[in-house]
């Protein structure tokens, strides 16, 4: 009876197994249908937006100049969300791919986060501290910019309607340190938990904030850096990210 059991167990355990991969299956190939038809058009939709701004066969109005610079705008969020897409794709599967190189930390942040924070959270109160003499490194810029939007969006979630976030960043001369530190709500363990031993995070296993910070520091990892998490009840989170200056290509 008891080996009749166990092999009952196994024949479950497998089954399950089986499910689940099918189902990985299935949200690999929709998210990538979906991100390949969203390429085309807006492919299309961004190359006659410019012929339009740059005016060739009939200037336009100053008004006709906006209207088609919002539509460029909306084509670019799209595109955002596109690679998101991809991103969700290559972090599932295995198969991501990384442009390291020289990037000025500095711009990015200047150019991402004030912008993103006044389009989507300008409730909250934010304040940052970045050198002006940051050193340049060499890391995959737009995996960082996805990584410090995803790590504001984390804080944003937990965060009460009058809130605060502090960006804070360092340098030594092997590595800069990026402080991202909030009033809101603390983390659960069970996030901390779930972030810490999900060595490939898939998307649609897991709650939206868990995700956003376990990708975070894949993403960060990959590059040879690393991400810490600090939480208590009362007194928010502060998320600690190192970069080196000279990353080694991931894998």
């Amino acid at each position: 009876m008891m080996n009749e059991n166990i092999s009952n167990s196994d024949q479950l355990e497998e089954e399950v197994f089986r499910r689940l991969k099918e189902i990985d299956k299935s949200y690999t190939a929709f998210l990538t249908n979906l991100a390949f038809e969203l390429r085309t058009p807006l492919s299309a939709i961004s190359g006659y937006s410019q012929l339009l701004l740059e005016g060739k066969d009939e200037p336009l109005t100053e008004t006709q100049k906006r209207f088609v610079t919002s539509i460029q705008q909306s084509v670019g969020r799209l595109r955002e969300f596109e690679q998101h897409i991809r991103d969700i794709i290559g972090v599932a599967t295995g198969h991501l791919y990384f442009n390291v190189r020289e990037i000025d930390l500095k711009d990015i942040i200047t150019e991402t986060i004030p912008p993103y924070w006044r389009e989507h959270y300008n409730q909250i109160e934010f304040e940052q501290n970045v050198p002006e003499d940051l050193p340049i490194i060499q890391a995959d810029g737009r995996q960082i910019r996805q990584i410090l939007q995803n790590l504001f969006s984390n804080a944003s979630i937990r965060l009460p309607d009058k809130g605060k976030i502090k960006l804070t960043v360092t340098y030594d001369n092997s590595q800069i340190i990026v402080r991202i530190a909030d009033t809101g709500a603390s983390i659960s363990t069970n996030t901390l938990a779930i972030v810490n031993s999900a060595e490939t995070p898939v998307y649609w296993r897991m709650e939206y904030d868990d995700w956003l910070l376990a990708v975070s520091r894949y993403f960060i990892e990959k590059q040879g850096g690393s991400m810490q998490i600090e939480t208590e009840d009362g007194k928010g989170s502060t998320i600690t990210l190192t970069l080196p200056i000279h990353a080694p290509i991931p894998e």
